[in-house]
């Protein structure tokens, strides 16, 4: 008997798990905003900042664009920087309706696939894409925890700084030494796309000129998300500092890449509230701060679906695909 209908019910059963994750937090989140505030802000300098917060969100899928055009050609794939725009701005719509960030990364490789390159270099291209922008994000949290640390006047913020550096070098390794795993997940089904992945890491590298531009698209792109945040929160009344983003903002971007709720809705008004309540700001602000923030996504996300029904349909699946 084929397994598939029970696949089926547990992906509805843990998307409706997250759904009701995600509404939890959420209505908790939303008892503490100040709507007064939200009011008096729009006759004030939030209209402008949320222009600017806009504007931000393009600039920053621009940059991770043109990162994405690199590490194609790293990869031995031909991508011209509008497709790639075309196609980070369906990922960013498919980021605001699909748990964490991976349903995007799926819609890009899949429209990747599209314009002719074969799944297996297409996801590879995509999954370290991601890499290099998860690896810029921990660099971000890397280096606020010490300042946490001064602002608190504890040594925990040390003792996380080097567990994550730790866990990253050993990520790293595992991930350049993927060929010499035991048998036993070489014959795993998916198996070649994670070998092919490790051949293009191992490629990279010999590449450090490349790599130091992606480093800095991706931590210049992941900076404009803590600008807008304090950008925001200023607007609303909060005298939040890029220092203090630089603290709260990149950990909570960290929690929200997690698979427990629908486009990071509720999980990131929580780590916010968290974040300026530690720092001892109100957490009604951090709130409010992130609804209008995911509201400017789902703006950025509009116009990545209408892209994506000017796209077109697919293409033939290729025979190498097929097998």
């Amino acid at each position: 008997m084929s397994d598939r209908p029970t696949k089926g019910r547990m992906r509805y059963l843990t998307f409706g798990v997250r759904l009701l994750f995600t509404a939890g937090l959420l209505g908790i989140a939303l008892q503490t905003v100040d709507l007064e505030l939200i009011r008096s802000g729009l006759e004030a300098d939030l209209g402008f900042a949320l222009m600017l917060s806009f504007s931000l969100l393009l600039f920053a899928l621009a940059l991770s664009a043109i990162r994405w055009v690199l590490v194609c050609n790293l990869t031995g794939i031909k991508l011209s920087t509008l497709m790639s725009g075309a196609i980070v701005l369906i990922g960013h719509f498919f980021n605001q309706l699909l748990p964490t960030s991976f349903g995007g990364d799926a819609m890009r490789g899949w429209c990747l696939w599209r314009q002719g390159t074969t799944l297996k270099k297409a996801f590879a291209s995509v999954l370290l894409d991601r890499l290099f922008g998860l690896a810029a994000l921990l660099m971000l949290v890397v280096g606020g925890l010490p300042l946490l640390a001064i602002r608190l006047g504890t040594n925990l913020p040390f003792y996380a700084a080097g567990g994550i550096l730790a866990a990253a070098a050993l990520g790293l390794f595992l991930l350049l030494n993927l060929h010499g795993a035991p048998a036993t997940l070489r014959r795993r089904r998916f198996w070649p796309l994670f070998e092919r992945l490790s051949v293009h890491a191992r490629n990279i590298l010999s590449a450090p000129t490349e790599i130091a531009i992606i480093m800095i698209l991706s931590l210049v792109a992941h900076a404009s998300a803590l600008y807008t945040t304090a950008l925001i929160s200023n607007a609303l009344g909060a005298p939040l500092t890029l220092t203090d983003a630089l603290l709260i903002v990149p950990s909570v971007l960290v929690l929200t890449a997690l698979p427990i709720s629908i486009g990071g809705w509720g999980v990131r008004e929580a780590g916010l509230a968290g974040g300026f309540a530690l720092i001892g700001l109100d957490p009604g602000v951090a709130v409010t701060t992130s609804i209008l923030f995911g509201a400017v996504n789902i703006l950025g996300g509009v116009i990545g679906g209408l892209v994506f029904l000017a796209m077109g349909s697919p293409k033939p699946v290729t025979s190498e695909d097929a097998s």
